[in-house]
């Protein structure tokens, strides 16, 4: 099986399909403005890309390479996704300090959205899908959201600027 790795081009509002074998770009398919994070789903179907500057989530099916839907997001600027271990739902860190829960089963609507800190960048989930962990980069801190009851449950203060965020 060939090793694939999926590229968003913020400046070219493309996402790329790299071949990791070959060293070669194998595919591209134009999603909303300014590609930001992406985020492949459990079955390795369907891979999401968020739109920073078209407030928006690209829906792309892999076998195809085509954009299947896009989704408008309620809060601006979507940044990073993480999908939880059973492409349930799909959690979006917004610029904008907010943290949305989207539907992967409909893709149709924002479920649930909450707001966390400025410039929430950056989400990771926990390895048994019970809390997301948004890393603010404007706050310089890391809130805990409890997924069960969709709620901030705590936050620390880190480094300034955190950027990125990974939950072993």
């Amino acid at each position: 099986m060939t090793a694939v790795a999926y590229i968003a081009g913020a400046s070219t509002n493309e996402v790329y399909a790299i071949n990791l074998d070959t060293r070669t770009v194998q595919s591209s398919v134009a999603v909303g403005a300014t590609p930001y994070g992406v985020a492949i789903d459990a079955t390795g179907t369907y891979l999401y890309c968020a739109n920073q500057g078209g407030n928006s989530i690209s829906k792309i099916d892999i076998a195809t390479f085509s954009v299947v839907t896009t989704l408008t997001t309620s809060q601006s600027q979507p940044t990073f996704l993480a999908i939880d271990s059973t492409s349930t739902y799909m959690y979006v860190a917004c610029n904008t300090g907010y943290l949305l829960k989207v539907s992967l089963s409909t893709f149709t609507e924002v479920v649930a959205g909450i707001a966390t800190a400025s410039n929430s960048q950056y989400v990771a989930l926990d390895p048994s899908d019970s809390f997301a962990y948004v890393a603010n980069n404007g706050a310089s801190s890391v809130s805990k959201v409890d997924l069960s009851t969709f709620s901030v449950v705590g936050s620390l203060t880190v480094g300034q600027y955190p950027q990125g965020i990974v939950v072993d």
